[in-house]
């Protein structure tokens, strides 16, 4: 993961010293040798998003700024690299050019015909689970429709979001009522195995309809503890089916990567197999480029990222 990661910083300073060399005026490093990735200062973040000329303000318009990430402003963001790609595709109407994209399985990664795109959302909201307003199950982007798609976007990250029942810490205010070690069995004096079905959230009601792993069996590791961001994909994309998008440099995503074997996990206990893809930016780009409009757009892409 380190020499990974080193060489995706290296290439993130040439691409700032080639499109950005004002660089006391948009970035808040100290420079190439801080440690970590370019970082833009807050007022600078729109130009974290790569986009084709003269239509800027309209991708940034397809996520609020509202609904930024923590490290949105990064290079490394997974976030501003998911906006650049589907938010140009949204706003150029060339979602049709996913339709060709396959995943690893062979199947269609997204759909074998594009859908409208304003059946396309970024950072998009399930209602359906029972979850708090600020907890809702968000897809990076979903694809509505008869058979929705739910896509999870990474990048440089090495881990997949855990539970965070799990991580609550003894001074937390809901540490006693709340708290589970990990395991899928009752605890804490709970009527529910689950510390969040307790609360009403329905994962555990929806899991038998998509997976092998049984509501009322114990579990010694509860099997979605580790990969719970990947599991709430699944469930998000009601009788369609969700995708993991990575980039295939990342140890993480390779064979015996750790996210690649949660992934696994996951994948190998579903009902239906066909339920949960994996697809590369790579593969994504790949398709972008047979569009001669996207020739330039994707060139920086290339240049920023390395894909």
């Amino acid at each position: 993961m380190h020499d990974y990661l080193d060489g995706l910083f290296d290439r993130f300073w040439n691409y700032q010293e080639h499109y950005f060399p004002d660089f006391h005026g948009k970035f808040s490093n100290l420079g190439r040798n801080d440690q970590g990735p370019p970082v833009f200062r807050p007022e600078s973040g729109d130009c974290n998003v790569v986009a084709p000329r003269g239509l800027h303000e309209e991708v940034l318009r397809t996520i609020a700024a509202s609904r930024r990430h923590r490290w949105f402003r990064s290079m490394r963001s997974s976030q501003a690299l998911t906006q650049s790609v589907f938010g140009t595709l949204i706003v150029m109407d060339k979602l049709n050019l996913l339709s060709g994209v396959r995943a690893e399985n062979d199947e269609p990664a997204f759909f074998g015909s594009a859908p409208d795109r304003d059946l396309c959302h970024l950072e998009h909201r399930c209602l359906s689970l029972g979850e708090r307003k600020d907890r809702e199950t968000q897809s990076d982007v979903y694809f509505d429709g008869a058979l929705p798609v739910s896509v999870e976007c990474k990048f440089s990250e090495d881990r997949f979001g855990e539970c965070s029942q799990t991580q609550l810490k003894p001074d937390a205010r809901n540490f006693a009522e709340d708290f589970c070690d990990g395991s899928y069995r009752m605890q804490a004096g709970r009527k529910e195995r689950c510390s969040l079905s307790a609360k009403g959230i329905r994962y555990w009601q929806k899991i038998p309809m998509a997976f092998q792993w049984r509501e009322e069996a114990d579990h010694p590791v509860c099997p979605i503890a580790a990969p719970y961001q990947l599991v709430r994909n699944v469930l998000a994309s009601g009788d369609g089916h969700a995708l993991l998008v990575y980039d295939e440099r990342n140890p993480a995503f390779r064979a015996e990567g750790e996210c690649f074997l949660q992934w696994s996990e996951v994948h190998d206990n579903l009902l239906d197999r066909s339920r949960l893809r994996r697809c590369s930016w790579q593969r994504i780009l790949k398709e972008m480029e047979r569009d001669a409009d996207l020739s330039e757009f994707v060139a920086e892409l290339r240049d920023k990222y390395g894909f």
